[in-house]
């Protein structure tokens, strides 16, 4: 059975979903040297399939493996330590990488896309960033 939710309540479980992972409503936290505030286009920028699979790779305990997962009957792929290289994001995090989408096949047809979420393992509770260009840029979670 699918259960199809309006186009109100899925803003209001992003809503949620935003104040349960710390974001606040005037300012997120910096991804350079100096702070900027959260404008509402950057908080719309990040889809709610980012929160899911926060969520979902927070109930698995946060794998740190570079491998393929089955939850929920799906293949979800972990990418193991991310290294940011290209200092994107705060130097002083310990890093991991996790797809956004599940799939029914290994490889998935087209692709594992280029979506994903990055974790700081230092941070309490982990910090997540999103990522819909496979990382050259980043929106805090």
């Amino acid at each position: 059975m699918k259960i199809h939710i309006g186009h109100r309540v899925r803003r209001s479980l992003t809503v949620l979903a935003a104040v349960a992972l710390g974001l606040t409503s005037a300012t997120a936290a910096p991804l350079s040297a100096a702070p900027r505030p959260a404008t509402t286009a950057q908080v719309r920028a990040v889809p709610q399939d980012a929160y899911v699979a926060y969520g979902r790779w927070m109930a698995e305990d946060w794998p740190q493996e570079r491998k393929w997962y089955t939850i929920d009957d799906r293949n979800c792929y972990a990418g193991g330590r991310f290294r940011n290289f290209e200092g994107h994001l705060p130097a002083d995090g310990d890093y991991y990488e996790y797809d956004i989408h599940c799939y029914t096949t290994v490889p998935p047809p087209g692709g594992r896309g280029p979506e994903r979420i990055v974790v700081d393992m230092d941070s309490t509770p982990p910090r997540g960033y999103y990522t819909g260009d496979h990382y050259r840029t980043f929106e805090p979670l």
